[in-house]
């Protein structure tokens, strides 16, 4: 119990440290906007970006809380669904919100001649509510496994009146089986589009130093610095998406068990990736430093 306590505060702290920063940037990002009356579109993405954190964490760190602390007899099936359900659908909105900013960082600062390149380097202030669109309608259908299956089970609960051990079986298959493909589906898909971005860019990285070095013109050129900083986002991105995907996997093994120790230790990683990240987004950011 006092190990559980130790890692329920270290949960607590990562969160409130989550809140602050991404709190921090929604904030901050608004009264810009009340100055200016308009926003960069690397300040809506962030904003954005922020500001599904921040509910994420809020979700989560109650869910968490309400499922360990609260005793299971006074637990309720219907709002832990919910709570679930809400956690879920957010944790996939975080990740392609930061998967969108690596893409914007991608096609904001190589300089490609690809059409689509150029196409999206000068439209995609314009084309963002399509991707915000887009965004949303991936995370819905990513849920749809663990919603559809979880619903077709309490069907047949309700409907059956023998046999209830075979019900229940079903029950935890299908139910793992959905958790795991709604997981798979909204944390493993974005990562392809990010590694693609991040490869583009560490070559133009390549192509940009060489070229710099042939000229003898020093390494303190301004688009030379932005590459550097745009690679250091999202390497930092990319080591705590591959620790989130992991732990995303193992979920639904681990709350098998209702074993609070490892459940509390696998939501960790769930924690720290909103938390930590936007801690390094910041410091990269020159108007948010």
């Amino acid at each position: 119990m006092y190990f559980l306590l130790n890692l329920s505060s270290v949960l607590g702290l990562m969160t409130l440290i989550g809140l602050f920063f991404n709190g921090f940037i929604v904030i901050m990002n608004w009264i810009w906007w009340l100055q200016s009356k308009k926003l960069q579109t690397i300040d809506i993405i962030v904003t954005s970006l922020g500001l599904s954190r921040f509910f994420y964490l809020v979700t989560s760190i109650f869910n968490f809380y309400y499922y360990v602390f609260v005793p299971r007899k006074r637990q309720t099936n219907s709002l832990l669904d919910t709570s679930g359900i809400i956690v879920m659908f957010q944790a996939y909105c975080c990740t392609w919100f930061a998967t969108l900013l690596c893409v914007f960082y991608c096609v904001k600062i190589t300089s490609y001649n690809y059409r689509l390149f150029i196409y999206m380097k000068l439209n995609i202030s314009r084309i963002l509510p399509w991707l915000y669109i887009v965004i949303v309608t991936a995370s819905i259908i990513s849920l749809l496994p663990f919603v559809l299956f979880d619903t077709t089970i309490h069907i047949i609960n309700s409907t059956t009146a023998f046999s209830n051990t075979s019900v229940e079986g079903k029950y935890i298959r299908k139910t793992f089986y959905g958790h795991l493909i709604s997981n798979l589906a909204g944390s493993v898909l974005p990562l392809p589009i990010f590694c693609f971005a991040i490869s583009l860019l560490i070559r133009s990285l390549w192509t940009h130093t060489r070229h710099m070095t042939s000229k003898d013109s020093g390494f303190r050129n301004p688009q030379l610095q932005a590459h550097f900083s745009a690679i250091r986002i999202m390497l930092s991105f990319f080591l705590l998406h591959i620790i989130y995907i992991i732990a995303q996997c193992v979920w639904p093994y681990i709350h098998r068990t209702e074993n609070e120790i490892w459940i509390s230790l696998l939501s960790i990683p769930t924690i720290m990736y909103p938390s930590l990240h936007t801690v390094i987004l910041i410091s990269s950011i020159i108007k948010l430093k």
